[in-house]
């Protein structure tokens, strides 16, 4: 009888250390899940902050000028000027300026005149994923008249 009162205690034992094993598993898998969550999410964060930073200087760089392409393009002698009113400015994954062949990420920045306004569009995209990061529209009042007769 007291054979089996021990082996009955060491089953036991056994029984509850897998129990405690399997919980520290499944609470091991949840905290490695939660840790890859928190860096994707602060991948996020680092590239929306990065891509607000770059568009801000473009517009604040429209509304400290007269907000033409050609004084922009001062500004900014590394953006590639695609058309009359479109430059495009590639960066690297440290967010470096660098070459189009080299880049992970391109800033489009888009120019409309009108009469009193001149509006910039700036789009940073992420050139892997295609995925527009960030975009940002500002408008400068010029004052011009909109015809000679006024």
């Amino acid at each position: 009888m007291t054979i089996d009162r021990n082996k009955s205690k060491s089953s036991l034992f056994l029984m509850e250390m897998i129990v405690t094993l399997l919980f520290f598993s499944a609470a091991s898998a949840i905290c490695v899940q939660l840790f890859a969550q928190a860096h994707i999410l602060s991948k996020q964060a680092e590239e929306l902050n990065m891509a607000v930073a770059i568009s801000q200087s473009y517009a604040e760089a429209m509304r400290g000028t007269d907000g033409s392409i050609e004084s922009i393009s001062a500004l900014f002698p590394d953006a590639e000027r695609i058309s009359d009113q479109i430059l495009e400015q590639y960066y690297d994954s440290d967010y470096q300026k660098c070459p189009a062949a080299e880049a992970c990420y391109v800033v489009e920045v888009t120019l409309s005149p009108t009469n009193a306004f001149q509006i910039i569009h700036t789009r940073v995209l992420q050139l892997e994923t295609k995925e527009i990061i960030y975009e940002l529209t500002a408008t400068k009042y010029i004052n011009t008249p909109l015809s000679a007769d006024l």
